[in-house]
Formats: structure tokens, sequence, C-alpha cells
């Protein structure tokens, strides 16, 4: 079929407030779900070697290049909700910085207007129509306003006040400790 072919699937993620002043962002990137294009990814295919070896970026909408690397990925989390993925946006980077702005406008009723879409390449396929993908090395993950799958969103996080837990009674697999997405109810 087409093995070593490229895709892209996207799903939430929300920035983190870090007391270093870091912009952290976290976010569910990929799921077991069915997208818009139909494609589901089989979460126990993934491999994440790239992002074990401290490769991993985060781009805007899937665009290319250094204007378009808008930050790195330090961690993920593997859970019965799917893969989780945690890192920073570039602080002095322009196009961080309008990502940062847009995410720090947006309020608990805009959720789903900015998701995490996981990219990489393409190792098995399966399925009479081909659409699921077994067997994937990711490498970088796109924050983009227009997410394939429907379940993702994107949010700022503004402090330490609440926190969002992962699913406790799934088998997980962590590169690191990945910081927990906490959101401020006070002022959305």
């Amino acid at each position: 079929m087409d093995a070593d072919k490229k895709f892209k699937t996207v799903l939430p993620a929300e920035l983190v407030k870090a007391e270093n002043g870091d912009w952290k962002i976290m976010g569910l990137a990929s799921t077991a779900s069915r997208d818009l294009q139909g494609e589901v990814i089989d979460q126990t295919g993934l491999d994440l070697t790239p992002i074990d070896m401290k490769k991993g970026i985060f781009n805007w909408d899937h665009k290319k290049g250094p204007e378009n690397t808008i930050g790195v990925i330090d961690s993920y989390k593997k859970s019965r909700d799917g893969l989780w993925l945690s890192g920073r946006l570039f602080k002095n980077h322009s196009k961080a910085k309008a990502v940062h702005e847009i995410m720090s406008s947006l309020n608990k009723a805009d959720v789903g207007r900015m998701g995490m879409s996981v990219e990489g390449v393409i190792k098995e396929r399966a399925g009479k129509d081909g659409k699921v993908i077994k067997k994937a090395v990711i490498h970088s993950c796109a924050l983009t306003m227009n997410p394939v799958n429907t379940d993702t969103y994107a949010s700022l996080i503004k402090s330490l006040s609440e926190e969002v837990e992962f699913s406790e009674d799934a088998p997980a697999e962590e590169s690191q400790p990945i910081v927990d997405p906490v959101q401020d109810t006070d002022d959305q």
C-alpha cells in the first residue's frame, strides 16, 4: 500500500503557565477515533522515538520551515484516552507569540477552536479501505484552528487552580513526567 506515507490527525491542546515563565503546552494529540477524513490511528502502533530523542517539534497548521516551527515537544504519555503531548512554545518567535495570544483569548465556550494534529510517517495500514493506520512514527505536532478530529481542542492554562486528570485505570507509557494541565475557571 502506501507504507512510509506522511499523515496528520488533530486533537486537543492546552497551554500551561509554568513557574519559570515558559509557555507550556499540553494536549491530547492522538486517539483511536475516526477523523473527518475517515482515518483511525491504532494507538498501540505509535513509534515515538523522535520525541524520546528530543527531536519532536510543534509547528503552525502543518506548515514547514523555521518560520512555522513554534515550539518543542518535551514529553508524552500514552493513556486509555490516547497520546498526550507536552512541550513549550518559543517565547521569542513571532508566530509562537501569535498562537499564545490566540489561545489566551479563547474561553471555555471556544473549546474546539484550537487543536493538536500529530504528524509522522505511516509504516503500515490495515482495513479493507486502508483507512486504519496500524503503525506510524510520530515526529511532530501541528497546532491548528482547523482540526480534522472534531473531538479536539486547545486552551490556555492561566493558573494552577484546577487539575485535568488522565485516566488512572489505563496502562500508561511515559517518556518523562508530564505537567498536569490546569484551567483557570475564574475569568472564563
